[in-house]
């Protein structure tokens, strides 16, 4: 039998594949050994590849090996933790009850022993029989996972590690190194990557280069890019904070107002929830040099869990409004954004979001010399005359006004003369 000519497993016969015997199973010829099974079920299980040789036809728990990594359809995990691509990586752990959960361990390149990196909980429907994806944040805090599960495969009931000794054991397929990010925990399990950056996980070689790709315009809707500085940082440069990246996408509304429309601002620190704090400061660049404008807090804030939170502050004059989405934002932090107060920013506040304003309709606020400005009415606390008022006396009225027109009456008092308007 011709191999290439008939897809493997569809002619019931012995057949030879790359100079391997192929062992027959019910009315399928298909490869046990996980060095060609590999090859043929690499559309099957996507996510994997061979690791060591073995049978991935064995039985694991009731089903066969091949069953369960072929069950997951897309994965795409994000390690902050360290340089991924010193590592190998496996699904140790599997479990489909009315808690699902998954540990990924991962090695050395150079060493023998695994480690438990990342463990991940999720409610299963055992009624599923079709791919479920879900996003979700390890609760050792250094990984995210992206990943899609075709629950249908794994039996109800299945809670199994696929070694016998997880710490010590090779597994027989690795998760793809493609698969596998370095310090790319992208703000958090509530955004969905894929809607906000326009890209698949598994393509973006880097988070910097999504990011550039699509330049700030609909990650961070409230901000525009400033200079070149990167947003992988995170707070302080501390590795268990927030990602600079995670503040800047959480502003989905911001509206400042008494504030120089002249000058660049942006958001220097920002608190949340620690010791039942929320804070926020916002900085101007004049001549150069970056200051503070505003530095304000919120005790007992009630964030808004499934979306985001109205935070107002004033100081002065400056009213600073926003909407933040808290949720992309780990709980307790507290830092330095951008660098610090007197640093340059990688992005300043988008100046549609300030104005001199303090509130109602915002006209020009510097009227020239030259033109007539009419009003409907005025209503103001003190006037301010800079200039002079023609100057006259009622029987020497001053030249060339026309109706409406005021002037001084000095026929009593030179130093506290009346006021009169011309009406006729």
């Amino acid at each position: 039998m011709n191999s290439e000519k008939y897809p493997i497993g569809l002619d019931g016969d012995n057949i030879s594949f790359n100079n391997v015997q192929l062992k027959k199973i019910g009315n399928s010829s298909v490869p046990t050994d996980s060095t060609e099974l590999g090859k043929v079920f690499e559309e099957s299980a996507p996510v994997f590849e061979v690791f060591k040789t073995g049978d991935l036809t064995a039985l694991k728990g009731g089903i066969q090996y091949r069953q369960i990594y072929s069950a997951i359809k897309s994965l795409a995990i994000f390690d902050k933790s360290v340089d991924s691509s010193l590592y190998y990586y496996k699904l140790a752990f599997l479990r489909n009850t009315t808690e699902g959960a998954f540990k990924i361990y991962k090695r050395l390149k150079t060493g023998s022993i695994w480690t438990l990196s990342g463990y991940f909980h999720l409610p299963v429907n055992t009624s599923a029989t079709k791919t479920v994806s879900y996003n979700l944040d390890s609760n050792y805090s250094t990984f995210h996972m992206n990943i899609s599960i075709d629950w249908s495969k794994i039996p109800i009931g299945f809670s199994q590690n696929l070694e016998a000794d997880i710490d010590n054991d090779d597994p027989l397929m690795i998760i793809k190194q493609s698969c596998v990010r370095y310090n790319e925990r992208f703000l958090n399990k509530d955004l969905d990557f894929n809607n906000h950056a326009g890209l698949n996980l598994l393509q973006a070689q880097t988070r910097t280069a999504a990011l550039s790709s699509r330049f700030g315009k609909d990650l961070f809707p409230v901000f525009i890019r400033y200079t070149n500085r990167s947003i992988d940082n995170t707070y302080d440069d501390n590795p268990d904070a927030a990602y600079v990246s995670q503040v800047y996408a959480a502003f989905k509304y911001m509206k400042i107002t008494g504030v120089d429309d002249s000058l660049i601002y942006k958001i220097s620190f920002l608190r949340r929830n620690d010791s039942g704090t929320w804070s926020i400061m916002l900085n101007k660049k004049e001549a150069g040099v970056w200051s503070r404008v505003l530095y304000q807090s919120i005790t007992g804030l009630v964030e808004n869990a499934e979306g985001v939170t109205k935070f107002e502050v004033s100081e002065g004059s400056i009213t600073l409004t926003s909407y933040i989405d808290f949720n992309e934002v780990p709980d307790g932090t507290s830092g330095w954004v951008d660098g610090g107060e007197t640093n340059e920013p990688a992005f300043i506040i988008n100046p549609l979001c300030y104005s001199k304003s303090t509130g109602g309709t915002s006209y020009d606020q510097s009227l020239n010399t030259t033109d007539d400005v009419e009003f409907a009415s005025i209503n103001a606390g003190a006037v301010e005359i800079s200039g002079a008022l023609p100057t006259g006396t009622l029987a020497s009225p001053p030249a060339g006004l026309v109706v409406g027109d005021y002037w001084t009456d000095t026929t009593d008092s030179a130093t506290h003369p009346i006021i009169r308007q011309k009406i006729s």
